[in-house]
Order: structure tokens, then C-alpha cells, then sequence
């Protein structure tokens, strides 16, 4: 694979710096202008136990009892938490690219750490469920008693928080898990015995999804206890919280939407589709730095089909819910996990044969087309990722080089209005 000039190569590193300034200023703008306590974000770290076991509600349960008890706002504990949270996991990414010798300029764009910022949905839990899939990969590197028991422990406790975690982790987690085997089905078969705990949290979450009563009781639960920032215009009960009691024909009329939806002239399905033929490219088919590993392929394995592999786990939150960014987020990001965590030599071995072969095939076809390496490193930048369904503005501003565009001139902005002073 042909390496980019050192010209493309400084000119990416300059715009990638940038892009990172510009997350670094969207960051702390979201701070600074705050959240409501009503908004998704907040809400969604509210649900709780107040009204009986209900899906999602361990970590609220938790907050509400220490809010209660220490007379306080959890508001500025989460946003910390949260704050906490992303930085580590850019941390973890940062020394994995740095190990594996893959591009660090990746990490910014709206389909892996920038999303979060970009879309707004930092301060939701998306990135703690991944950093709790990083720490199950990382203990079920030796499958002990211990260490299985520590994963079904680590994924039982995350599936309470959320249970989308289960649909990018449980699947991989329990190939992993199983026993050494040439027989597909005994793999299988034995990973699912070895996290029966985790599996089992996750249908105790899905048979307990919550009830409107119980929704109120939650929100009402949380009255008495003070927040800096509350939308007036907000209706009684709104939100994460409202999210929980929503029946499946709710969730489905916004898959029914985004198929009817052609906002900007386009299409919904077909832009999305066309996102993530661009993501999947972009995220393989690109040169290492490291010079050392000049063959791709012992240092990603068979990474097209991982992506491919948790791309179809992932499908069920596509169906189920519109906030497609975050599920963006989550089938990259644990993509990478995967390739930074599992050796790439057990890749085929524990992935299905049919997406083995899939991916072999994706990385031959992507081999053949020979893209110039300045229009490889070119691609990413014009990737964008709109935060639910599809709206063509939301598109094209999500795209790094807009970011890019938009910072520079609020910059020139403060920069004339300070001179004009």
C-alpha cells in the first residue's frame, strides 16, 4: 500500500490539529451553555428505581440516593463523570493507534471521538458502555473462572445502566468467551454457558422496559432535589425518562419515518447507506504509519469483517431508535476496540465463516481500486454523520472540513471584534 507524500502527510496533521481545536472549543461551549435538566442528555442519567425495577435505571438509582442523601444537584457530578469518561477513552485510543501504527487523524472525525462532541451526546452514557466493553475485552483475554466471572459481573452491571451495550459487546464477547474449537456451534454454545449471567441481565432488561406510570413516578422522584438549569417550556414529563415507556410501534414509526424521509432532495436510506460504505473504507483502507508493519494485514487481521461483523449487531438499534449517530459511534468505535484488544490472528477463527469470507472479499475489492493515497487521507473529511434520522444540514456541518471551516471563521469573528474594540 502506496504511503501518502510528506506533503499530504503534513497538511493532514495541520487540519486534524485544527479539527481537534475545534472539538476542544465545541466542548467547552456545551459546558458553558449548560443542560437542562430535561433535555436527553440529563434525562437519561435520571431513570431510576423510584418506581420499580425498570430498564436502564441503575445508575439513576445510584445518583438519586446520593442527591438525596447529600441534599445536592447530581447535574455537575455528571457532566464531570462524563467529562472523565471521554477523555480516557481518547487516552485509550490515542496509546492503541500509537501501538498498532494506525493514523491518529481518524480519531476527530464525527464517526469516532468527535462524534460525542459534534452530535452532542457526551454527556450521555454511550461512552462509558464502551469503555466498559474495553475493560470486558481486556479481562477475557485469559478465560479463567475469575476473569469469566469479572466479564459477566462488567457487562451485567453495564446492561443495567443500558442495555444497548449488549448488542455491540454480548455477540463478540461471547465468541470470545467460548471454548477453543474448530466446531463453530461448540464455540458458540460454550460462550454462551461461560456469560449466561450477562444474558440473563439482558432479557431481565428487556422484560422490565418500563411503563408510563412508572416514567412519572421517576420524574416526579427527582423534583425535590435541585438542578442549575430547567426548560420552561418543557411538557410534564419529557426526555430519556418518557423514552422508557415507549411500546414498540412507537419505536418503529421512526424507522417508518426515516424510510419516508427525503429531506434535502435525498433520500434517507440511500444517504445512510452511502455513510457507511464511506465510513467502512475510510476506517480500513488506509496506510500505516508505523514503517516497521508494512503488512496490513498482520497488524488489522481481518478487520473488514469485524466492522462488518458488529455493523450487523448493530442493526437492531438502527431499527429500534433514529439517533443513528450514536450508533455509528458505537459500531466504529467497538470495531477498533476489537482490533486494538484480539489478536489479529484469531480474527477468523471466532468470527462467523460467511463474514470471514465477506471481509477477505471487501479487502480484496478495496486492494484493487488502488486510491490514490492524497485522496484516501482526503475521504474522511467529507464523511458526515447527522445525529438521528437524516437532515442534509446536519450532514454537511457534522463533516470535518466544515468544522473545520466553521472554527476558523468564529475565530477570525472574535478576532475582528476584539481589533474593532
Amino acid at each position: 500500500m502506496k504511503a501518502a507524500s510528506p506533503l499530504t502527510v503534513r497538511l493532514t496533521a495541520v487540519l486534524c490539529l485544527l479539527l481537534v481545536a475545534d472539538l476542544l472549543f465545541l466542548f467547552i461551549g456545551e459546558i458553558r451553555h449548560g443542560y437542562y435538566m430535561e433535555s436527553w442528555q440529563i434525562t437519561e442519567w435520571l431513570i431510576s428505581y423510584q418506581g420499580g425495577f425498570v430498564r436502564r435505571g441503575l445508575a439513576g438509582e445510584l445518583l438519586y440516593n446520593i442527591s438525596i442523601y447529600a441534599n445536592s444537584t447530581p447535574y455537575y457530578f455528571i457532566l464531570a463523570a462524563c467529562g472523565f469518561f471521554y477523555f480516557l477513552l481518547a487516552a485509550y485510543f490515542i496509546k492503541g493507534f500509537s501501538k498498532k501504527g494506525y493514523p491518529y487523524f481518524l480519531l476527530p472525525f464525527v464517526f469516532l471521538l468527535g462524534g460525542p462532541v459534534i452530535n452532542n451526546f457526551w454527556v450521555r452514557k454511550d461512552v462509558f458502555l464502551i469503555l466498559m466493553f474495553v475493560v470486558s475485552l481486556m479481562l477475557i483475554r485469559e478465560k479463567t473462572i475469575l476473569r469469566l466471572l469479572l466479564v459477566n459481573v462488567v457487562m451485567a452491571l453495564a446492561i443495567l445502566i443500558h442495555e444497548s451495550v449488549a448488542f455491540f459487546s454480548l455477540p463478540v464477547l461471547t465468541m470470545l468467551a467460548g471454548p477453543d474449537s474448530e466446531k463453530i456451534f461448540r464455540r458458540y454454545a460454550g460462550g454462551i454457558l461461560r456469560l449466561t449471567p450477562a444474558w440473563c441481565a439482558l432479557a431481565v432488561a428487556v422484560f422490565n422496559k418500563g411503563t408510563q406510570e412508572q416514567a412519572h413516578t421517576i420524574w416526579q422522584s427527582w423534583q425535590q432535589v435541585p438542578f442549575p438549569h430547567h426548560d420552561p417550556r418543557s411538557p410534564a414529563l419529557s426526555g430519556a425518562i418518557e423514552g422508557i415507556s415507549w411500546t414498540m410501534q412507537e419505536a418503529l414509526s421512526r424507522l417508518y419515518h426515516t424510510f419516508h424521509n427525503t429531506n434535502g432532495g435525498v433520500y434517507a436510506p440511500v444517504a445512510w447507506l452511502v455513510i457507511l460504505l464511506l465510513i467502512f473504507f475510510a476506517c480500513h483502507h488506509l496506510p500505516l504509519e508505523n514503517k516497521n508493519k508494512t503488512d496490513h494485514s498482520l497488524v488489522t487481521g481481518n478487520f473488514p469483517g469485524v466492522m462488518l461483523f458488529q455493523l450487523i449487531c448493530c442493526l437492531p438499534l438502527f431499527i429500534l431508535g433514529w439517533d443513528y449517530g450514536r450508533w455509528v459511534f458505537f459500531w466504529v468505535c467497538s470495531s477498533f476496540c476489537l482490533l486494538l484488544e484480539v489478536q489479529s490472528d484469531i480474527h477468523d477463527k471466532i468470527l462467523p465463516p460467511v463474514i470471514c469470507m465477506t471481509g477477505r472479499r471487501i479487502e480484496a475489492v478495496t486492494v484493487k481500486l488502488a486510491v490514490p493515497a492524497p485522496l484516501q487521507a482526503a475521504i474522511p473529511w467529507f464523511i458526515g454523520v447527522p445525529a438521528y434520522s437524516w437532515v442534509l444540514s446536519n450532514f454537511f456541518v457534522s463533516m470535518g472540513s466544515a468544522q473545520i471551516y466553521y472554527f476558523l471563521k468564529a475565530c477570525a469573528h472574535a478576532l475582528g471584534s476584539r481589533l474593532l474594540h
